[in-house]
């Protein structure tokens, strides 16, 4: 079970007890519609893992929910629940924020409209070609297939302006539906944009906030489908992208 988000507190560890056991607490501050505060602890050797970090870092933390009895001198059982982290991982520093370098090439967003434009260079976007492997695993979490009929979603779609790219004629829709917030656990900064020609869909844009782009890069370079291609982009500053689209550049 993974626990993603910011840490706000991290203490020091404490020795209790003569026995040599060892345990230290850190809060972890979600980022979600409601972030909830939730409080890990590790213990005994586990407790080195937290040296280096420190406030403000963002961080998914491997956790394991304990709970235990307890029977007062009356008799009477009472229940204790604790989350246990036995694994931490850096997702976001400050560094992270200043990756787009000065080094790029304007690039359209959807298409060569030049009214729409993103940041991207070799150091910040990559693409992977991928296979048939987990394919069921990533289907499961884009949601959307490549080449799927319009009429899977139609009740779903809000139309926006379309685009004209080598002479051909997209549609471009909001995904309004309110029933996919979030991709690997991230939360959208936007409503997902699918493109359609004829009716086939050709490319689906997933939007976050761009300090999640070194968590969603780890994620998204496991995964493929044939004839698939996945980029995770840095837009600006504020915003990267995950885009989903064909392996055949000369319809993009």
């Amino acid at each position: 079970m993974d626990l993603i988000g910011r840490i706000k507190i991290l203490n020091g560890t404490q020795n209790i007890g003569s026995n040599g056991f060892r345990k230290r607490e850190l809060i972890v501050t979600t980022e979600s519609q409601y972030p909830q505060h939730i409080l890990v602890e590790f213990i005994q050797d586990k407790c080195d893992l937290l040296n280096g970090y420190k406030v403000g870092q963002e961080v998914k933390i491997n956790i394991n929910l304990r709970g235990r009895e307890w029977i007062n001198p009356e008799g009477i059982s009472k229940y204790f629940n604790a989350i246990q982290g036995w694994r931490i991982e850096l997702l976001s520093s400050s560094e992270d924020r200043s990756l787009v370098s000065q080094d790029i090439e304007l690039v359209s967003f959807l298409d060569d409209d030049p009214g729409k434009i993103y940041l991207s260079n070799t150091l910040n976007m990559d693409r992977f070609n991928i296979n048939e492997g987990n394919y069921k695993s990533l289907q499961h979490e884009l949601r959307f297939k490549i080449g799927e009929q319009y009429e899977l979603n139609e009740f779903n779609l809000k139309s926006i302006e379309s685009t004209l790219h080598n002479d051909i004629e997209y549609e471009n829709y909001e995904y309004i539906r309110n029933d996919f917030k979030a991709l690997f656990g991230i939360k959208f900064t936007s409503n997902i944009i699918l493109q359609y020609n004829g009716d086939i869909l050709s490319k689906v844009v997933y939007e976050f906030h761009q300090k999640h782009y070194n968590y969603l890069y780890s994620k998204i370079k496991n995964y493929g489908i044939n004839e698939t291609i996945l980029e995770v982009i840095i837009i600006d500053k504020h915003i990267c992208q995950i885009v989903l689209k064909k392996n055949l550049e000369a319809h993009f």
